[in-house]
């Protein structure tokens, strides 16, 4: 039976193609979808035939995304998070002003509209999580707290996150919200605790920390991809060399460093490397590159990966799902934030990949760069465990797994 499903989402790229790839699914089959994100991906969401309705985003022009994320705990970040999702939920209301969805699926870091929107409509909602799940005893809040992550950190309670110092003046701003939606009636810890409704997690379940305390509120149905338009494609070259791409994803790829130190690592390396910058930097900053070397704004990362023996990756969550999709090992360098650091510890735990300790570009070396990949691509252990994975990947079911859930979660209405 066809529903009308609305989808929320912050116009990250990496949250929004395993996003896309759902709504381009539910559409396949029937149901009328609805998507609320920024401008900037109406070319995206208009790829999987579902309605675009944007909202105004002040995310959007925020240019250090990541230095603003991990300035004073996150606060602005949080802040603008909460703003964020007042945005959506107006620009939502007045799209669909008579025509209320039957379900809403919200990305996790929106979780406010997707909770403001079930209160005001009456309908179910269920989390979409392109990162690791979260649940009394696991959360990235701890992860932050902590300054890192380790399987000894303790759980952080709602109570005290509520309680931290830092964050009295979000708590006030959610506050707000509530009563601006005339819902100041709804109690903020039920608001804002981290689990409450059903999830969805894009991750591979065997890489989820803390995995055997995760109930069956949570389905991991693993890496949702599709295509992706816009991005050129790629194909190997002729010569017989292992391919390794380099990639600091969207959101921390102004570091010309980085990519410096990458071509002088594999200057003279027997490696086909391919690097892709996005809008960080100009290509024209790295100088002469060897013929080995190809740099990119944008390429298509799947069309590498079906023939990379190794990815340089930051370690976000979407570029982890990309390789481990494609059996691809890793070399983690986790500069950006408490985030990647956590992917990085479990990347390794898996033996799926190595973790470099450079928390600055400036401490990498072109020796640990080229050692790292040396070591994926030379001990067949790594490739052994990420086809492992792969293989869990594709029996978790992804894109379909994910639609599966939708329409279960419609049947219990």
């Amino acid at each position: 039976m066809s529903a009308h499903i609305l989808l929320v989402s912050l116009p990250d790229r990496g949250h929004i193609y395993p996003h896309v790839a759902l709504a381009k699914e539910l559409v396949h089959r029937g149901h009328r979808v609805g998507f609320v994100t920024a401008a900037s991906m109406a070319e995206l969401v208009a790829s999987s035939g579902a309605a675009f309705i944007p909202y105004a985003s002040a995310y959007e022009a925020v240019d250090d995304k990541v230095g603003t994320a991990n300035d004073n705990n996150g606060a602005a970040m949080l802040d603008l998070g909460v703003d964020e999702c007042d945005a959506m939920v107006r620009a939502a209301e007045e799209a669909l002003s008579g025509d209320r969805p039957d379900l809403v699926a919200y990305d996790y870091a929106t979780y406010q509209a997707g909770r403001l929107l079930e209160h005001k409509w009456g309908v179910p909602i269920v989390t979409l999580s392109p990162i690791f799940a979260q649940n009394e005893t696991f959360s990235y809040a701890q992860a932050f707290a902590a300054g890192g992550y380790s399987d000894a950190s303790p759980p952080m309670t709602m109570e005290e996150y509520l309680a931290h110092p830092a964050m009295a003046g979000w708590v006030a701003k959610n506050r707000q919200l509530l009563a601006d939606h005339g819902l100041a009636h709804v109690p903020i810890a039920d608001f804002l605790t981290i689990v409450r409704d059903d999830t969805i997690a894009y991750v591979p379940a065997e890489l989820q920390p803390r995995r055997d305390s995760f109930d069956a509120r949570f389905t991991f149905v693993g890496p949702c991809l599709s295509d992706r338009p816009g991005l050129p494609s790629w194909q190997p070259p002729g010569e017989d060399r292992p391919v390794v791409l380099v990639s600091l994803g969207t959101l921390f790829n102004e570091h010309v460093g980085f990519f410096k130190t990458s071509v002088d690592a594999f200057a003279d390396s027997p490696f086909h490397v391919v690097m892709t910058l996005g809008n960080g930097i100009d290509p024209e900053q790295l100088g002469p590159l060897p013929d080995h070397v190809e740099v990119h704004r944008w390429v298509s990362h799947l069309d590498v990966l079906e023939h990379a023996r190794a990815f340089v990756t930051l370690g976000g969550m979407s570029s982890v799902n990309d390789a481990l999709a494609l059996g691809c090992p890793l070399v983690v360098v986790p500069l950006s934030s408490v985030l990647e650091r956590v992917t990085a510890h479990q990347v390794r735990k898996a033996g799926i990949g190595v973790e470099l300790e450079a928390r600055q570009p400036e401490e990498l070396t072109p020796e640990m760069l080229r050692t790292a990949v040396e070591t994926v691509i030379g001990d067949p252990a790594f490739g052994r465990n990420a086809a492992r994975v792969r293989e869990h990947v594709r029996r978790a079911g992804g894109t379909a797994a994910a639609a599966d859930t939708l329409e279960a979660r419609l049947a219990r209405r």
